[in-house]
């Protein structure tokens, strides 16, 4: 029976390690900033360079960090 169970969870594992959060990918480019988010329901969010008002980057020892993105839309 313990067999069993550890075969189930090393089928099943692969399904939860792509819902796991953490799976972000930011690019900042001179015409906007693209924001990848992965995962069970992956999405896309693109800002136009013209509404960025300023953008401040807090990193850690390990690499790791936080982007503030300050926007402002101006609508048409």
């Amino acid at each position: 029976m313990p067999f069993v169970i550890i075969g189930l969870a090393m089928m099943v594992s692969p399904f939860f390690a792509i819902s796991v959060p953490g799976r972000t990918l930011n690019a900042v480019t001179d015409r906007r900033i693209l924001r990848v988010i992965g995962g069970w329901k992956a999405s896309l969010r693109a800002i136009p360079g013209e509404w960025v008002t300023g953008i401040d980057h807090k990193a850690k020892f390990d690499g790791t960090g936080t982007h503030i993105v300050s926007c402002e839309h101006k609508g048409t």
